[in-house]
Protein backbone atom coordinates (compact mmCIF):
# COMPACT_ATOMS: atom_id res chain seq x y z
CA UNK A 1 0.00 0.00 0.00
CA UNK A 2 1.49 3.38 -0.94
CA UNK A 3 1.81 6.21 1.54
CA UNK A 4 -0.98 8.32 0.04
CA UNK A 5 -3.51 5.53 0.48
CA UNK A 6 -2.32 4.83 4.02
CA UNK A 7 -2.65 8.51 4.88
CA UNK A 8 -6.12 8.58 3.36
CA UNK A 9 -7.38 5.73 5.55
CA UNK A 10 -5.78 7.23 8.64
CA UNK A 11 -7.36 10.61 7.90
CA UNK A 12 -10.81 9.04 7.62
CA UNK A 13 -10.35 7.26 10.95
CA UNK A 14 -9.19 10.51 12.59
CA UNK A 15 -12.18 12.41 11.20
CA UNK A 16 -14.56 9.81 12.59
CA UNK A 17 -13.10 10.03 16.07
CA UNK A 18 -13.06 13.83 15.94
CA UNK A 19 -16.83 13.78 15.33
CA UNK A 20 -17.58 11.34 18.14
CA UNK A 21 -19.97 12.22 20.94
CA UNK A 22 -19.97 10.08 24.08
CA UNK A 23 -23.59 10.82 24.97
CA UNK A 24 -24.70 9.94 21.43
CA UNK A 25 -22.52 6.80 21.50
CA UNK A 26 -24.37 5.50 24.56
CA UNK A 27 -27.71 6.37 23.00
CA UNK A 28 -26.78 4.57 19.76
CA UNK A 29 -25.64 1.45 21.59
CA UNK A 30 -28.98 1.29 23.40
CA UNK A 31 -30.66 0.94 19.99
CA UNK A 32 -28.16 -1.55 18.57
CA UNK A 33 -28.19 -4.77 20.61
CA UNK A 34 -25.14 -6.87 19.92
CA UNK A 35 -23.17 -4.01 18.34
CA UNK A 36 -20.34 -2.93 20.61
CA UNK A 37 -17.68 -1.08 18.63
CA UNK A 38 -19.53 2.24 18.33
CA UNK A 39 -17.77 5.61 18.21
CA UNK A 40 -20.85 7.84 18.42
CA UNK A 41 -21.04 9.85 15.18
CA UNK A 42 -24.36 11.35 14.10
CA UNK A 43 -25.92 10.27 10.82
CA UNK A 44 -25.73 13.68 9.01
CA UNK A 45 -21.99 13.83 9.74
CA UNK A 46 -21.51 10.30 8.44
CA UNK A 47 -23.42 11.11 5.25
CA UNK A 48 -21.32 14.22 4.61
CA UNK A 49 -18.08 12.30 5.11
CA UNK A 50 -19.31 9.44 2.90
CA UNK A 51 -20.10 11.86 0.08
CA UNK A 52 -16.61 13.35 0.35
CA UNK A 53 -15.04 9.87 0.22
CA UNK A 54 -17.21 8.87 -2.75
CA UNK A 55 -15.88 11.86 -4.71
CA UNK A 56 -12.24 11.11 -3.94
CA UNK A 57 -9.80 9.24 -6.15
CA UNK A 58 -9.51 6.58 -3.45
CA UNK A 59 -13.22 5.75 -3.20
CA UNK A 60 -12.94 2.22 -4.60
CA UNK A 61 -9.80 1.61 -2.56
CA UNK A 62 -11.68 2.70 0.57
CA UNK A 63 -14.40 0.14 -0.11
CA UNK A 64 -11.75 -2.57 -0.19
CA UNK A 65 -10.28 -1.54 3.17
CA UNK A 66 -10.99 -3.20 6.52
CA UNK A 67 -13.48 -1.57 8.89
CA UNK A 68 -11.95 -3.22 11.99
CA UNK A 69 -15.47 -3.92 13.18
CA UNK A 70 -16.22 -0.25 13.83
CA UNK A 71 -19.95 0.43 13.42
CA UNK A 72 -19.51 3.86 11.83
CA UNK A 73 -16.95 2.58 9.33
CA UNK A 74 -19.37 -0.12 8.29
CA UNK A 75 -22.02 2.58 7.86
CA UNK A 76 -19.56 4.60 5.78
CA UNK A 77 -18.79 1.64 3.51
CA UNK A 78 -22.48 1.26 2.79
CA UNK A 79 -23.01 4.94 2.12
CA UNK A 80 -19.92 5.23 -0.10
CA UNK A 81 -21.14 2.19 -2.04
CA UNK A 82 -24.40 4.06 -2.61
CA UNK A 83 -22.91 7.48 -3.38
CA UNK A 84 -20.00 6.52 -5.63
CA UNK A 85 -20.49 7.47 -9.29
CA UNK A 86 -20.28 4.42 -11.50
CA UNK A 87 -22.27 2.60 -14.16
CA UNK A 88 -25.25 0.41 -13.33
CA UNK A 89 -23.46 -2.94 -13.68
CA UNK A 90 -20.61 -1.86 -11.40
CA UNK A 91 -23.07 -0.43 -8.89
CA UNK A 92 -24.87 -3.77 -8.67
CA UNK A 93 -21.54 -5.54 -8.07
CA UNK A 94 -20.67 -3.08 -5.29
CA UNK A 95 -24.08 -3.52 -3.67
CA UNK A 96 -23.75 -7.30 -3.85
CA UNK A 97 -20.34 -7.08 -2.20
CA UNK A 98 -21.60 -4.91 0.65
CA UNK A 99 -24.81 -6.78 1.57
CA UNK A 100 -22.95 -9.56 3.51
CA UNK A 101 -21.44 -6.83 5.71
CA UNK A 102 -24.86 -5.70 6.97
CA UNK A 103 -24.96 -6.69 10.63
CA UNK A 104 -27.76 -4.58 12.13
CA UNK A 105 -30.94 -2.73 11.18
CA UNK A 106 -29.21 0.66 11.20
CA UNK A 107 -26.53 -0.30 8.67
CA UNK A 108 -29.21 -1.95 6.52
CA UNK A 109 -31.63 0.96 6.52
CA UNK A 110 -29.04 3.72 6.06
CA UNK A 111 -27.53 1.78 3.15
CA UNK A 112 -30.90 1.29 1.46
CA UNK A 113 -32.04 4.88 1.91
CA UNK A 114 -28.73 6.07 0.45
CA UNK A 115 -29.61 4.08 -2.68
CA UNK A 116 -32.86 6.01 -3.20
CA UNK A 117 -31.64 7.68 -6.44
CA UNK A 118 -31.86 4.23 -8.06
CA UNK A 119 -35.64 4.66 -8.00
CA UNK A 120 -35.11 7.01 -10.97
CA UNK A 121 -33.33 4.43 -13.11
CA UNK A 122 -34.63 3.74 -16.60
CA UNK A 123 -37.39 1.13 -16.68
CA UNK A 124 -35.15 -1.67 -17.98
CA UNK A 125 -32.46 -1.13 -15.34
CA UNK A 126 -35.07 -0.75 -12.63
CA UNK A 127 -36.44 -4.15 -13.55
CA UNK A 128 -32.90 -5.54 -13.44
CA UNK A 129 -32.51 -4.15 -9.93
CA UNK A 130 -35.80 -5.74 -8.89
CA UNK A 131 -34.67 -9.08 -10.34
CA UNK A 132 -31.36 -8.73 -8.50
CA UNK A 133 -33.26 -8.43 -5.20
CA UNK A 134 -35.42 -11.53 -5.68
CA UNK A 135 -33.00 -14.15 -4.26
CA UNK A 136 -32.55 -12.12 -1.07
CA UNK A 137 -36.22 -12.61 -0.13
CA UNK A 138 -35.60 -16.35 0.02
CA UNK A 139 -32.42 -16.14 2.08
CA UNK A 140 -31.99 -17.73 5.50
CA UNK A 141 -29.94 -14.69 6.58
CA UNK A 142 -32.02 -12.13 8.48
CA UNK A 143 -30.35 -9.00 7.17
CA UNK A 144 -30.29 -10.25 3.59
CA UNK A 145 -34.07 -10.44 3.77
CA UNK A 146 -34.44 -7.11 5.56
CA UNK A 147 -32.24 -5.49 2.90
CA UNK A 148 -34.56 -6.75 0.16
CA UNK A 149 -37.72 -5.58 1.93
CA UNK A 150 -36.37 -2.11 2.72
CA UNK A 151 -35.20 -1.74 -0.88
CA UNK A 152 -38.79 -2.27 -2.01
CA UNK A 153 -39.86 0.71 0.09
CA UNK A 154 -36.99 2.88 -1.08
CA UNK A 155 -36.90 2.10 -4.81
CA UNK A 156 -40.19 0.41 -5.73
CA UNK A 157 -42.86 2.24 -3.75
CA UNK A 158 -45.13 2.97 -6.70
CA UNK A 159 -48.16 1.48 -8.39
CA UNK A 160 -46.11 -0.17 -11.14
CA UNK A 161 -44.44 -2.47 -8.61
CA UNK A 162 -46.78 -2.67 -5.64
CA UNK A 163 -48.40 -5.97 -6.65
CA UNK A 164 -44.97 -7.44 -7.35
CA UNK A 165 -43.73 -6.18 -3.99
CA UNK A 166 -46.40 -8.08 -2.11
CA UNK A 167 -45.73 -11.18 -4.20
CA UNK A 168 -42.08 -11.11 -3.15
CA UNK A 169 -42.82 -10.36 0.51
CA UNK A 170 -45.18 -13.32 0.66
CA UNK A 171 -42.32 -15.60 -0.46
CA UNK A 172 -40.40 -14.80 2.74
CA UNK A 173 -40.03 -17.71 5.16
CA UNK A 174 -37.57 -16.12 7.60
CA UNK A 175 -39.22 -15.37 10.96
CA UNK A 176 -36.54 -13.08 12.38
CA UNK A 177 -37.62 -10.03 14.36
CA UNK A 178 -35.92 -7.54 12.04
CA UNK A 179 -37.52 -9.19 9.02
CA UNK A 180 -40.99 -8.96 10.54
CA UNK A 181 -40.46 -5.33 11.52
CA UNK A 182 -39.35 -4.51 7.97
CA UNK A 183 -42.43 -6.22 6.53
CA UNK A 184 -44.70 -4.30 8.92
CA UNK A 185 -42.99 -1.08 7.91
CA UNK A 186 -43.39 -1.95 4.23
CA UNK A 187 -47.11 -2.64 4.64
CA UNK A 188 -47.56 0.77 6.24
CA UNK A 189 -45.65 2.49 3.43
CA UNK A 190 -47.54 0.66 0.70
CA UNK A 191 -50.83 1.51 2.45
CA UNK A 192 -50.09 5.18 1.75
CA UNK A 193 -49.30 4.42 -1.90
CA UNK A 194 -52.40 2.31 -2.57
CA UNK A 195 -54.65 1.68 0.42
CA UNK A 196 -57.15 -0.39 -1.59
CA UNK A 197 -54.57 -2.93 -2.76
CA UNK A 198 -52.83 -3.02 0.61
CA UNK A 199 -56.14 -3.61 2.43
CA UNK A 200 -56.69 -6.64 0.19
CA UNK A 201 -53.44 -8.17 1.37
CA UNK A 202 -54.00 -7.17 4.98
CA UNK A 203 -57.34 -9.00 4.93
CA UNK A 204 -56.03 -12.02 3.01
CA UNK A 205 -54.75 -13.93 6.03
CA UNK A 206 -51.26 -14.08 4.50
CA UNK A 207 -49.64 -12.07 7.30
CA UNK A 208 -49.37 -13.12 10.93
CA UNK A 209 -51.19 -11.07 13.55
CA UNK A 210 -48.07 -9.59 15.15
CA UNK A 211 -46.83 -8.22 11.83
CA UNK A 212 -50.26 -6.79 11.04
CA UNK A 213 -50.60 -5.15 14.44
CA UNK A 214 -47.18 -3.50 14.03
CA UNK A 215 -48.16 -2.30 10.55
CA UNK A 216 -51.46 -0.95 11.85
CA UNK A 217 -49.63 0.99 14.54
CA UNK A 218 -47.40 2.61 11.94
CA UNK A 219 -50.38 3.40 9.69
CA UNK A 220 -52.26 5.04 12.54
CA UNK A 221 -49.19 7.18 13.32
CA UNK A 222 -48.85 8.38 9.71
CA UNK A 223 -49.92 11.93 8.88
CA UNK A 224 -50.41 10.83 5.24
CA UNK A 225 -53.32 8.51 6.06
CA UNK A 226 -56.90 9.79 6.04
CA UNK A 227 -59.14 9.69 9.07
CA UNK A 228 -61.36 7.19 7.30
CA UNK A 229 -58.46 4.82 6.68
CA UNK A 230 -57.23 5.20 10.24
CA UNK A 231 -60.69 4.16 11.39
CA UNK A 232 -60.48 1.15 9.07
CA UNK A 233 -57.18 -0.07 10.55
CA UNK A 234 -58.47 0.62 14.08
CA UNK A 235 -61.41 -1.72 13.42
CA UNK A 236 -59.06 -4.29 11.90
CA UNK A 237 -56.87 -4.10 14.98
CA UNK A 238 -59.84 -4.63 17.27
CA UNK A 239 -60.93 -7.61 15.16
CA UNK A 240 -57.48 -9.19 15.46
CA UNK A 241 -57.29 -8.54 19.21
CA UNK A 242 -60.76 -9.98 19.75
CA UNK A 243 -59.86 -13.12 17.84
CA UNK A 244 -56.76 -13.51 20.01
CA UNK A 245 -58.60 -12.63 23.24
CA UNK A 246 -56.20 -9.76 23.91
Amino acid sequence: MNRDKTDFLQDIRKKLYSMSDEKYRKFSMSLLPGIENVIGVRLPDLRKLAKDIAKSEYALFYLESDTDGIFEENMLHGMVTAYIKTDFEEKIKLIERFVPLINCWSVCDSFCTSLKPMKKLKAEQRQELFNFLKPYFLSDKEYFVRFAVVMLMVCFDDEDYLEKNFEMILKITHNGYYVKMAVAWAISVFFVTDSKLTKKYMESGCFDDDTLLKAIGKIRDSYRVSGEDKQYVFKLREKIKKARNI
